[in-house]
């Protein structure tokens, strides 16, 4: 769903029989007004973007199973939304879009197993031309899924949902004819990234699946920093020890006002989420401490230690907590060289390991698997 004005626009890919709806929110929450219910328009929708007063609907089916990649409707009267365009008209060979990012009328469209391709809606012409595309990236097939771009509108985060285990992967989208590889991100060996969302041109917040909520520090979109995560299902992912599909955490919303962001797990429910700290908090040293200690934290996998290693004799403390957020090991270190932590009363899962000095903090994510 989207909203423009004071509606909400809301489609469904559910089987037949299905309807596309539009609420009229000016009462809320005295009462809500179902202005549009019906199939006049379509009848099925994956996906629904809404930039300025056009709303686009990915992967749309009319009533009686006509196709369309991907259409674009005015909504110049809200309450009945005009059709202008389909992208088929354009370019017919594009046989999906899974879903799009749109801004100022270019559109980055997640075109499944054909790729990453930009497009451009030129309202007084009513067509679409197409700017660039990023495709064959991958050494194996690819179903581009989703993306966010940030506020600076420089690069953007996409993720590919089918095969399994697939990276995040930052491109630089400066020039839509020159897109550039900027950084691939594996939370997990086997993780399956979904949706991914951008709050100003920091914070990257994905979803995925198995492996819950995570947020990764993309203010240098080539060395990307993890910077927090909620497990919103214990039950399979890392922390369960096994992968059962396409499980947990599909979507998330981390827009409200308040800074608090919805996670939507579809066997756990949706769990909402202060991120405060993560954001207000710098993760890792400044530049100048970080070249000073040099600190290191391996292996991950880890089985019965973990190695810290810093070129600087320093005392830290290492606070070890579990994917709930509970401490589990403390340790007081003095350092020159490399110190073991013995991790082996552990259980096998994900862990955080905070490290700290009087200079900063140090916080990685790791794997135990102690056999």
């Amino acid at each position: 769903m989207k909203t423009f004005q004071n509606f909400c626009y809301i489609v469904s890919d559910d089987s037949s029989p299905n309807r596309f709806q539009i609420i009229d929110m000016q009462y809320l929450p005295d009462s809500v007004h179902v202005v549009h219910d019906g199939t006049t328009y379509f009848e099925r929708g994956h996906t629904i973007w809404i930039d300025k007063d056009k709303m686009y609907i990915g992967s749309e089916t009319k009533l009686g199973g006509s196709y369309e990649s991907m259409t674009i409707y005015s909504l110049a009267t809200p309450t009945n939304p005009t059709f202008l365009r389909s992208l088929k008209t354009d370019f017919p060979l594009i046989s999906t879009v899974h879903d799009m990012y749109v801004n100022n009328d270019t559109v980055f469209a997640s075109c499944g197993n054909q790729g990453l391709y930009l497009f451009k809606y030129n309202d007084a012409l009513n067509t679409f031309t197409q700017l660039g595309s990023y495709i064959n990236y991958s050494s194996g097939a690819a179903y581009n899924h989703a993306s966010a771009l940030p506020a600076d509108k420089k690069t953007l985060v996409f993720c590919d949902e089918v095969p399994t285990s697939l990276p995040i992967r930052i491109v630089d989208v400066q020039d839509p004819a020159n897109i550039i590889p900027q950084s691939t991100i594996n939370p997990y060996p086997n993780t399956t990234p979904h949706n991914p969302y951008m709050i100003g041109n920091r914070w990257a917040i994905i979803s995925c699946y198995e492996d819950g909520l995570n947020i990764y520090d993309i203010a240098d979109p080539a060395n990307p920093v993890f910077a927090g995560f909620f497990d919103t299902h214990p039950q399979g992912g890392i922390s369960g020890s096994s992968y059962n599909g396409y499980r947990g955490n599909w979507g998330a919303y981390p827009f409200f006002p308040s800074g608090l962001i919805l996670a939507l797990d579809m066997q756990n429910g949706v769990f909402l989420l202060d991120a405060t700290q993560t954001f207000i908090q710098p993760i890792g040293f400044t530049e100048n401490a970080a070249t000073e200690t040099n600190f290191q934290i391996y292996p991950s996998p880890a089985s019965g230690h973990i190695n810290i290693t810093s070129a600087k004799n320093i005392d830290a403390s290492v606070i070890i907590s579990n994917v709930l957020g509970e401490i589990v090991l403390t340790q007081q270190l003095s350092f020159f060289g490399k110190q073991k932590i013995d991790v082996s009363q552990l259980a096998n899962g994900a862990y955080i390991v905070n490290l700290k000095t009087k200079n900063g903090s140090l916080t990685k994510k790791i794997i135990i698997n102690n056999n």
